[in-house]
């Protein structure tokens, strides 16, 4: 039985109404809109007001679209049907003609509140930078998989690499697929393209792949710590990095009270990731082991660091690497001083994630255990 549906205030509408007429100028000019929470009604109560409200048109955000009702049906929820728009309804006459850059600017700041703010600032840095300049102005009901391998194909002679153009492929099918879900395509033209896949634009070989792995030899990584010995609190960091296998937002959301000193482990339980916590990227907790020479390293920066916070008025320091203003640690601040401190030992261009990767190697070339529950290396000194 479909539950009741509870009717939205006056004050409510008035206050969507307001927000919406404010987003409007951004959303035609085809800029990112962050839609504020109250947007988000449930389809329920949008359905739930008056036949007679004085507004002919009510527009309210459902799902992070503009829905209208009134003269023009609802489009909201899930498809039922080719054709249709969400819960059976015939699809809004304007979303018949919707441009791949006027649904873009919708699904955008849809997702930006289900997915991880990286992940939407990638889709958005590569819709806007490639899909939309090429292929913004062609309706979602005419776009065919001959236009996006023409598209693909024509980022590979520019000169993109082919998983920058798996990337920006991606992007395009994951709002495609939306669009199919919402019933304004049948079915999404991005999926399974190229029957040969050796040919496709954006098909990496094996080769390819293992390329983005770089891990440090033996003699790099002591370089590198060795040049980083003098920089706190980023030596620690790096050393528990390169030697703990942690991924960098992993180590950014470490606090004091997840070491355990004297049974030489660490916990891993959160990430920091653009600003917020979020859990580890499989979910899980995990338990790292750690060797003497690290656990004797973390033990000389928690001194170094309640001496930096009673210096600094913080109390007791919530963070184990903590920026000036005792908050995590940035990304972009710390790549820039993972790539100075690399240049001045003498090194080639690594990635900080490769550091991940340097434990992992040198973990797997002494033959040891590396499982994701529990990392032993205790011969990584």
């Amino acid at each position: 039985m479909r539950p009741a549906a509870v009717t939205p205030s006056a004050r409510e509408v008035r206050k969507l109404l307001d927000q919406v007429r404010r987003l409007a100028p951004r959303e035609r000019a085809g800029l990112p809109v962050e839609r504020p929470q109250a947007h988000r009604l449930d389809v329920r109560r949008a359905e739930a007001l008056p036949a007679g409200d004085p507004q002919d048109r009510v527009e309210l955000a459902v799902r992070g679209a503009i829905a209208v009702r009134g003269a023009v049906p609802v489009v909201a929820g899930r498809r039922r049907g080719p054709g249709s728009g969400g819960a059976g309804r015939p699809l809004a006459s304007a979303d018949r003609h919707v441009t791949l850059r006027e649904y873009a600017v919708r699904w955008l700041a849809d997702i930006a509140v289900e997915k991880e703010p990286a992940t939407v600032r990638s889709y958005s840095n590569r819709l806007n930078g490639h899909v939309l300049p090429a292929l913004g102005r062609t309706r979602l009901r005419d776009l065919h998989r001959s236009h996006i391998k023409a598209f693909l194909g024509d980022r590979r002679r520019q000169g993109l690499a082919k998983n920058s153009v798996r990337l920006i492929k991606a992007a395009l099918s994951a709002l495609l697929s939306d669009a199919a879900d919402d019933g304004i395509i049948d079915s999404n033209p991005a999926l399974q393209l190229g029957r040969r896949k050796t040919s496709r634009a954006d098909k990496l070989s094996a080769a390819e792949r293992t390329q983005k792995v770089r891990p440090m030899s033996w003699a790099q990584r002591d370089a590198f710590l060795e040049a980083a010995a003098a920089e706190r609190p980023y030596a620690t960091l790096f050393a528990v990095l390169a030697k703990g296998g942690l991924r960098p937002g992993e180590a950014f959301a470490l606090k004091p009270g997840d070491l355990d000193l004297r049974g030489h482990a660490l916990r891993v339980e959160r990430a920091w990731s653009y600003g917020r916590l979020k859990a580890t990227k499989t979910s899980e907790d995990r338990v790292v082991d750690l060797t003497p020479e690290l656990a004797r390293a973390l033990q000389r920066h928690l001194v170094w660091l309640k001496t930096e916070a009673l210096r600094r008025g913080w109390g007791e320091p919530e963070w184990l690497f903590p920026n000036q203003a005792g908050r995590p640690l940035d990304i972009k601040k710390v790549e820039s001083v993972f790539h100075r401190i690399r240049k001045r030992a003498g090194l080639p261009h690594f990635r900080l994630y490769d550091l991940r990767q340097t434990s992992t190697v040198l973990c797997a070339k002494l033959h040891e255990s590396c499982s994701q529950n529990r990392v032993s290396r205790q011969k990584l000194i």
